[in-house]
C-alpha cells in the first residue's frame, strides 16, 4: 500500500533526476515572491509571473498542479487537489514531472513555443497525463480511462475538437501496455517503477508489474 511518505520520497528521488523542484500547496505563495524577486530584472518576465500567480490562486478549482520552468529547474506547483490521498499525489507528480522531463529535453524555450501550437500542446499534455495516469494505476490498481486525462476532459487548455481527439489517442496509446504488463514507452514511467521495486514493492499493486525488468535492453 502506498502512503504519502513514500510517494514524497519517490517524488523528490525522481524531481532529482529531472531538475525539478516539489512545491507543496501552502508553500505556492512564498515561492512564487521568491521567484518574482530573482526575475525582477528580466524585460518581460512580469507579466509571466501575474498570469502564473493568477493560476495558482485559481488551480485548486481546476488542476492538482502545473509546471513551471524557472532558473532553478522546473517548478511543480502543487494544489490541495494532489494532496487528496497518496495516489492521487502520485499521479500528479508523475504527470508534471514529464513536463519537467520535456523540459530538460527541449529546453525552456522549446517547450513554451511548442505551447503555442495546439497539436503539440496536446501532445505534450497526453504524454504527461498518460504517464501519470498509469502511474495511479500501478498502485491502486483501478484501470484508467483515455477520458480520465486533463487533456481530453478539461477545457483549461483550450484545444478544439481535433486536437482533444488526436491527445486522447496519445493517452490510449501510452494506456495500452496495460492491456500485456509492458511499461509505457516513458523515461519517467521506467523510473518510476524501479523506485517502487526497490525501496516500496508492496506499494505495487498490479501483479503484472511487480516483478515487471525496467531496464531497457
Amino acid at each position: 500500500m502506498l502512503t504519502f511518505d513514500t510517494a514524497r520520497a519517490l517524488a523528490a528521488a525522481l524531481a532529482a533526476s529531472h531538475r525539478a523542484i516539489i512545491v507543496d500547496p501552502d508553500d505556492a505563495r512564498p515561492w512564487l515572491a521568491t521567484l518574482e524577486a530573482a526575475l525582477a530584472l528580466i524585460p518581460g518576465a512580469g507579466p509571466v509571473l501575474a498570469t502564473v500567480r493568477g493560476l495558482v490562486e485559481g488551480a485548486s478549482e481546476s488542476v492538482a498542479g502545473l509546471a513551471l520552468p524557472t532558473p532553478w529547474g522546473t517548478a511543480v506547483l502543487l494544489t490541495p487537489r494532489a494532496m487528496v490521498d497518496p495516489a492521487a499525489y502520485l499521479a500528479t507528480v508523475t504527470h508534471e514531472l514529464v513536463h519537467a522531463s520535456q523540459v530538460v529535453h527541449l529546453g525552456a524555450g522549446q517547450t513554451a513555443a511548442d505551447y503555442i501550437n495546439p497539436e503539440l500542446r496536446a501532445l505534450r499534455e497526453a504524454e504527461a497525463g498518460g504517464v501519470g495516469l498509469w502511474a495511479r494505476y500501478l498502485v491502486t490498481g483501478a484501470r484508467p480511462s483515455p477520458e480520465d486525462a486533463g487533456v481530453v476532459r478539461s477545457g483549461l487548455y483550450h484545444l478544439g475538437a481535433d486536437d482533444k481527439a488526436f491527445g486522447r489517442a496519445v493517452v490510449a496509446s501510452l494506456l495500452a501496455p496495460i492491456d500485456t504488463g509492458a511499461i509505457p514507452p516513458h523515461g519517467v514511467a521506467r523510473e518510476l517503477l524501479a523506485w517502487l521495486h526497490e525501496h516500496a514493492p508492496g506499494a505495487v499493486v498490479v501483479e503484472a508489474y511487480a516483478n515487471r525488468a525496467t531496464a531497457v535492453p
